[in-house]
């Protein structure tokens, strides 16, 4: 997997991104996470959440990212996830992100995608129009996964039922 600093998208991805942040840089988290409230600080380290909080959000290293995808349930909770959410969407575009593709389309979901403003689905649905056909039409895909991110991104209304690979 390439390091995140070498990353290069087709333009496509790179303006559907551009846009995700765009879109969603009003989504800003406190500067100060409460241990118990926004996290388990048994299970996550407080330096972590820090470097959530302080690091600018193109800047968010993938591995934190990752983590805070992975731990969803005991860091952080919707406004986390709407903060890193362009982040997100680059690594995947990216494929340096070491989460798979069906986990992000969860975070999609758990960030509560009938919250978005216009802007924000608009920037969404133009990201997965540029990304889905890479994804879905990918030899090494496997086609559960393929199926499973479908049957997502169609429940968000982000793909269009009547496409021949949505």
């Amino acid at each position: 997997m390439p390091d995140e600093r070498d990353a290069e998208l087709p333009a496509d991805l790179r303006a559907a991104v551009d846009n995700a942040y765009a879109a969603f840089a009003a989504r800003r988290i406190a500067a100060v996470g409460r241990a118990g409230e926004d996290y388990c600080a048994h299970c996550i380290d407080p330096e972590d959440d820090a470097a959530l909080r302080s690091t600018p959000v193109r800047e968010l290293p993938m591995d934190l990212v990752g983590r805070l995808l992975m731990n969803a349930g005991t860091w952080g909770g919707v406004a986390e996830l709407r903060h890193v959410l362009p982040r997100v969407l680059e690594g995947t575009a990216a494929d340096i992100l070491w989460t798979d593709p069906e986990l992000t389309v969860r975070s999609i979901g758990r960030a509560e995608p009938a919250g978005f403003t216009d802007d924000e689905r608009a920037a969404l649905a133009g990201w997965v129009a540029a990304w889905w056909p890479r994804f879905s039409g990918d030899p090494d895909a496997l086609p559960e996964e393929v199926d499973e991110v479908r049957t997502e991104l169609r429940a968000f209304g982000l793909i269009d039922t009547a496409d021949p690979l949505g």
